[in-house]
């Protein structure tokens, strides 16, 4: 069965028949759950949700789950891992997950272990990155062709590139008047999260609420326009760290960084699912091409 994408070209929209998908992975069903993206996998046979990132590690799994699956987790005293918000904790993995995920036998190496209870897996969308991707986020799908079904190189619609620090992809994205680059993030359950220095250029520091009493490392604003692509959409919430709050969202607000940085695309925040739901987001991360559609 043939694969259908609407391309949009300035005001003309064309429709191209894209060939039938490999048939180790077929087109797949997505599902949200509180704003989280997932599909499900099977493990010892019995079924968990794997969470998407398109973060440069492979996969991550819950200590929930390896309680559940009775897994050795290990130390990694070399790696430490931070947070948005500064958070700092030692790596813990375990050596190896097999999984059936997408129809395939997927063996997955060095899963980093994360302090959730909950049981589930995270996988990156960089294991699949041989293929052109599809995330139909209306038709709650994700779609894997040939890199060859379609040149995205002539239909790309928005810049994608890789920030320099950790290879995340990135998007070019405007912000009210403030031109930046937003890490492609569809595990972020918000909309738009930016870094100090942009919340600081978007003035959002100068029309933030009454303080309730109540600590809290982030806060929300709202936006007049997003920009993304050829699509504008209005009155969007976007999040930012507090002031006084120790950040580490992007590199921008670290005190290292290296002029090397600043030869690539740095990334100054995410977006994530909040937004892309709305659209059909067809990229090649490997090549560095995307292209969104909004369905009517």
């Amino acid at each position: 069965m043939n694969q259908i994408i609407k391309i949009v070209l300035g005001s003309v929209v064309s429709v191209l028949m894209l060939p039938s998908v490999a048939q180790s992975l077929p087109c797949q069903d997505i599902f949200f759950e509180n704003n989280q993206l997932y599909a499900k996998a099977l493990i010892k046979g019995s079924e968990y949700p794997v969470y998407f990132t398109t973060s440069n590690t492979p996969a991550g799994i819950s200590r929930g789950l390896v309680e559940q699956l009775v897994l050795r987790e290990q130390v990694d005293k070399r790696t430490r891992m931070v947070g948005d918000f500064g958070e700092v904790q030692v790596r813990r993995y375990v050596s190896e997950v097999n999984v059936e995920l997408f129809g395939s036998e997927i063996e997955l190496k060095n899963v980093t272990v994360s302090d959730s209870l909950g049981k589930s897996l995270h996988v990156s969308l960089r294991l699949f990155e041989d293929y052109l991707m599809q995330l139909d986020f209306p038709n709650s799908r994700l779609c894997f062709f040939d890199k060859d079904a379609i040149n995205l190189r002539k239909v790309e619609n928005i810049p994608l590139d890789d920030e320099p620090e950790f290879g995340r992809p990135v998007v070019e994205v405007k912000l009210n008047d403030v031109k930046t680059w937003l890490t492609f993030s569809p595990e972020y359950r918000g909309g738009i999260l930016v870094d100090k220095v942009v919340a600081d250029e978007l003035g959002l520091y100068d029309s933030l609420p009454a303080d309730d009493g109540q600590y809290r490392a982030s806060l929300k604003g709202q936006l007049k326009t997003l920009t993304l692509g050829p699509y504008e959409l209005d009155n969007m919430s976007i999040e930012f760290p507090k002031q006084d709050a120790v950040a580490t969202i992007t590199t921008r607000e670290r005190s290292d960084v290296k002029s090397r940085l600043s030869k690539s695309t740095p990334s100054r925040g995410r977006i994530g699912v909040d937004i892309l739901r709305h659209f059909v987001v067809t990229f090649d991360l490997k090549n560095e091409r995307m292209h969104i559609y909004a369905p009517e």
